[in-house]
C-alpha cells in the first residue's frame, strides 16, 4: 500500500482522541481544492505488517487510529485486516472517506473493522449530480449515487457517522449545507442511527484564496442549527 504520511498523534482527525492517521495515496476524484492532493510526504510502500507494527507502538500513546487519504477505502481488504488487529489492540477504528466507493466500505464495515466513518460531502445528494460532478472533478458521471449507497449501508450496520462539509468562502452556500445536513440527518433520524455534523475550514492550496475565519464558520453553524431544530442537531466546527 501505498502511504504518503503518517501522524503518529493527532488530536484533530477524531475529535475529542487521540489518533495516529494514516494518509493513503490515491483518489479517484479531483476535487480542485483537495488540501490533501499536493501533501508532499515521502511516499511510501507499506506492507500490511509494517503498518500494523506502527501501529501498535503508537497503541502506548493513542486511543484510535484513523485512515484517511486520498481515498483510504481503495484499500479495503488491507484495511479490514489491520483494522481488526488495531481493535484487539484495544484502539478505536475510523476511516475519513469520500463514499466514493461504497461496497469497499462496506467491506469494512461487515468485517467489523470501524467503529466510525467520517464521510466529506461537496453538497446536496438529492438534487442530480452534476453539482457534485463539478466539485469532485468530473471523473464520475454521478457521485452522488454511490455516496449515497454508502450512506446505506453505513445505517444499515449501525455504524456511527460524523458528517463533514468543507466551506470556502464561495461554496458550499448556506443553504447547500443547511439542505445537505437536513436530507441525511433525517434519514438517519427515521432509522435511529447515530449522526454528529462538522462544519470544516477549507483553507487554500495556494493561497489563491482568503479562508473564512474559525468565527464565521461558527456563526454558519449556529443559524444553520436553528433550522434543523427537528433534528435537534449540533454542529461542532473545525479547521482542515
Amino acid at each position: 500500500m501505498k502511504v504518503m504520511g503518517i501522524v503518529d498523534l493527532s488530536t484533530i482527525d477524531w475529535p475529542g482522541k487521540s489518533a495516529t492517521t494514516i494518509f493513503f495515496f490515491g483518489c479517484p476524484l479531483a476535487c480542485p481544492r483537495c488540501i490533501n492532493k499536493n501533501y508532499i510526504g515521502e511516499l511510501q510502500d507499506l506492507s500490511r505488517k509494517q503498518i500494523i507494527d506502527i501501529i501498535k507502538e503508537n497503541s502506548k500513546v493513542v486511543e484510535a487510529v484513523v485512515f484517511s487519504g486520498g481515498e483510504a477505502s481503495q484499500h479495503a481488504t488491507d484495511l479490514s485486516h489491520i483494522g481488526r488487529e488495531a481493535k484487539d489492540m484495544g484502539l478505536m477504528v475510523g476511516i475519513e472517506t469520500s463514499g466514493i466507493y461504497p461496497n469497499n466500505l462496506n467491506l469494512m464495515l461487515e468485517s467489523n473493522a470501524l467503529d466510525k466513518v467520517f464521510l466529506d460531502v461537496k453538497g446536496p445528494l438529492y438534487e442530480g449530480g452534476l453539482l457534485l460532478k463539478q466539485r469532485t472533478g468530473g471523473t464520475f458521471e454521478d457521485p452522488a449515487l454511490p455516496i449515497a449507497r454508502s450512506l446505506t449501508n453505513i445505517i444499515r450496520t449501525g455504524t456511527p457517522l460524523e458528517l463533514r462539509m468543507t466551506v470556502f468562502p464561495d461554496y458550499p452556500n448556506e443553504e447547500e449545507v443547511e439542505k445537505t445536513f437536513r436530507d441525511i440527518g433525517t434519514i438517519f433520524l427515521m432509522n435511529k442511527r447515530k449522526i454528529e455534523y462538522r462544519l470544516l475550514r477549507g483553507m487554500p492550496i495556494d493561497g489563491d484564496f482568503e479562508p473564512l475565519s474559525m468565527q464565521e464558520i461558527a456563526d454558519m453553524a449556529a443559524r444553520i442549527e436553528e433550522h434543523l431544530w427537528g433534528l435537534s442537531a449540533k454542529i461542532a466546527v473545525g479547521s482542515r
